[in-house]
């Protein structure tokens, strides 16, 4: 006589990943996840180059929370199809770095209504493309900014949001630096 257990299970709405599991399940994740997944949030997790298009399936998403992530040998908009139309209202971004393909990316995205940067880099002043006219469907932008070196949260704080609120309105850009000094 045999016995077998199956486990199984599928994420049909909304799911929370933090390293420990995901780097568990990360590569049967097409198994378990519904196409028609709608919420995600991603923490303390290394992305690399088997990562490329993971997210290619989940084009009815609208939120997506990716938190203190790093990116090896991949970027943040190559996880994506850019054949495809996401659904995306929304978009929070934590801790990572953000090129100019990533900008290009997030403003093809037509569902886009919010965009939340919190303690990103923009590599090679990428900034430079949010612009109104490339995301004239937003109707909130944050950015949080926070440094502890006092000469680079000057220079880059200071060109970042002045860019920006010349770019979008008071009511819809929000904008916090914050220096953090250690005596």
């Amino acid at each position: 006589m045999y016995v077998y257990f199956i486990r199984s299970f599928l994420v049909l709405e909304s799911l929370i990943l933090k390293s420990k599991v995901l780097s568990k399940i990360r590569y049967d994740f097409s198994e378990f996840v519904s196409d028609d997944l709608k919420y995600m949030e991603i923490h303390n997790l290394t992305f690399n180059e088997k990562d490329r298009f993971i997210f290619t399936r989940f084009v009815k998403m609208w939120y997506l929370k990716i938190s203190n992530c790093s990116f090896k040998g991949i970027n943040f908009n190559e996880m994506f199809s850019p054949y495809k139309e996401y659904k995306f209202t929304c978009i929070a971004l934590t801790g990572i770095d953000i090129l100019i393909e990533d900008v290009i990316f997030l403003k093809n995205l037509s569902h886009l209504t919010e965009l939340n940067f919190n303690n990103c880099h923009f590599i090679e002043r990428s900034y430079l493309s949010l612009t109104k006219k490339n995301f004239s469907g937003l109707k909130l932008l944050v950015c949080n900014i926070f440094f502890e070196d006092s000469r680079a949260f000057v220079d880059y704080s200071k060109d970042l949001t002045m860019f920006l609120s010349t770019e979008f309105s008071g009511d819809v850009l929000h904008v916090q630096n914050v220096f953090n000094h250690f005596s």
